[in-house]
């Protein structure tokens, strides 16, 4: 061994780092360059989760092989942790003596080098806010073997090397981890802040303390994803990923998205592709309609959420790849019927519904309504401070039909939003007329819906005749509500426009109670 034929195999392994898209694969390279250059039997790279996280065993190997969970298991922790604390080169020799070394002979190592991996913070300057953020690890299990300042030096500046992959590997969790959380994103306080989700809340308070896979059910538009986002972002794990699943029915389009493939797997695969499985380590993973993912792709499905490992499509190693995310899965589908149906496996039900939520639809929760309104309102206007008047208040509780739910529900109030600009660029109460409600969006469980009694049951007939009439003077004060705010609360243009005398308007204005908002007065 030279300092030429190390320096040339530097030079080797700087190449394949330049020229390598798959950092994870340029870790195995150089630790396999390692081995073989100095004769080692054994070598890792440890890292941590964030920049105080527990530390976990990211790549490791020996002679042309992973190492078995017992070999891993022999890796000296003593010498990574000096190495970490110390944030300096340890190395052990035969000739120490002590508790450190006697340790270490009972694992069979006689001599041990580990580096720290040292990165910049995430935006600090070249140079300023530098951590450690892992070990570089490397043993020999033989009296025979020699290390000089030859395999120090290079042992030494490949931790440098190292150390730029996992600070860009960093960055790269940071830049998603900033790209996953949108400002306008809701908070889980802000989702489940309605009285009527306090069930949902003592669920997730549990849930959020465990790493137990989570399901979300709901109509369209119910907000599920948003719940999901919230959710990740409450566990403080990134990257989150969203896959889309049941786009296809090919199952090998299908595992390339969520598991990857090898280039050359498949007729088209003319790169390497990382699956978003492998997108979302050390984050969470969001399945988006579970429901619709094909048999045999559920099958892959339930060996990756029991085991943590897939293989990418064209992967030809004895060891699978390891994914340590969470999962949480969302649908507006039964799954319990599919499961009876046979369309959904029950063993992968019970592996991803762990913690099950059920999003009620807004027709079940009138009364949430505008606190909703005013949060998507926070949300999309930033600071700014918008109000909802009575009218707009007591408008979104009367029932209405939003098939739609949260989706329908925002886009109604955007556009409420611009129609106020319009109307007056510096006023920020929205009012019904700024609202686009459909006059017939009534829930179908309303009064309307209930065929009237038996007509020789006079009680009865008299109690719907009272209800009857309450549901008419209703739809009235609506009538009337709406007829108003289309002329701006002009009285003699909303009684023209329902064909009544004036005065017949405003006696039933005074006996529906219903709120008259004087038309702005014209600037002087």
């Amino acid at each position: 061994l030279t300092y030429e034929s190390l320096w040339k195999a530097m030079g080797s392994l700087l190449d394949r780092f330049v020229h390598s898209s798959n950092r994870e694969a340029f870790m195995e390279e150089a630790l396999d360059t390692l081995l073989t250059l100095f004769g080692a039997d054994r070598a890792a790279i440890l890292l941590s989760h964030g920049s105080e996280g527990e530390s976990f065993l990211a790549c490791s190997r020996g002679q042309n092989k992973k190492l078995s969970f017992e070999e891993q298991e022999e890796i000296s922790r003593t010498i990574i942790g000096r190495a970490q604390r110390e944030e300096q080169l340890v190395v052990f020799y035969p000739g120490d003596t002590g508790e450190f070394s006697e340790s270490m002979r009972v694992c069979s190592i006689y001599t041990a080098l580990a580096a720290p991996l040292i990165i910049r913070e995430w935006n600090a300057p070249q140079g300023e806010k530098r951590r450690t953020q892992g070990v570089l690890y490397i043993d020999f299990r033989t009296f025979t073997t020699i290390v000089g300042p030859m395999h120090i030096d290079f042992f030494q500046a490949a931790a440098k090397v190292l150390s730029t992959v996992v600070e860009q590997r960093e960055f790269l969790h940071e830049a998603l981890k900033k790209l996953a959380a949108p400002t306008d994103a809701p908070t889980l306080e802000e989702l489940l802040a309605p009285e009527n989700m306090r069930g949902i809340r003592e669920q997730l308070a549990a849930a959020l303390k465990s790493d137990l896979p989570i399901l979300i059910t709901g109509e369209s538009g119910t907000g599920k994803t948003l719940l999901a986002r919230a959710i990740a972002a409450a566990w403080g794990r990134f990257p989150v990923v969203r896959a889309t699943l049941g786009q296809s029915d090919d199952l090998n389009t299908i595992t390339s998205e969520l598991f990857g493939h090898r280039k050359g797997a498949f007729s088209g695969a003319v790169t390497n592709r990382v699956g978003l499985v492998e997108q979302a380590d050390g984050g969470v993973l969001i399945l988006d309609e579970v429901l619709n993912l094909p048999l045999k792709a559920q099958q892959l499905l339930l060996d990756f959420t029991q085991f943590g490992t897939y293989r990418p499509l064209g992967w030809d190693s004895r060891e699978p790849k390891k994914s340590t995310c969470r999962i949480i899965s969302v649908t507006n589908g039964d799954l319990r019927a599919a499961v009876q149906a046979n369309t959904f496996r029950m063993d992968l039900y019970y592996r991803i519904a762990a913690v099950s939520i059920a999003l009620p639809p807004l027709a079940d929760r009138p009364e949430d309504i505008p606190g909703i309104v005013l949060a998507l309102l926070r949300r999309r206007e930033g600071g700014t401070v918008w109000k909802l008047s009575l009218a707009l208040r007591k408008r979104l509780v009367s029932g209405l039909a939003l098939p739609g739910n949260v989706r329908q529900l925002e886009a109604l109030v955007a556009m409420a939003c611009e129609r106020s600009h319009l109307e007056n660029p510096r006023g920020f109460v929205l009012e019904p007329r700024h609202f686009s409600f459909d006059p017939q969006a009534r829930r179908e469980n309303g009064p309307t819906a209930q065929g009237a009694p038996p007509p020789d049951d006079l009680g009865a007939c008299s109690q719907w005749l009272k209800e009857k009439r309450q549901e008419l003077d209703g739809y009235e004060k609506e009538l009337i509500e709406r007829t108003l705010s289309k002329y701006s609360g002009t009285i003699a243009y909303a009684a023209r426009e329902l064909g009544v005398p004036r005065t017949s308007l405003i006696s039933r204005i005074q006996t529906l109670n219903v709120e008259v908002n004087p038309a702005p007065k014209p600037p002087k």
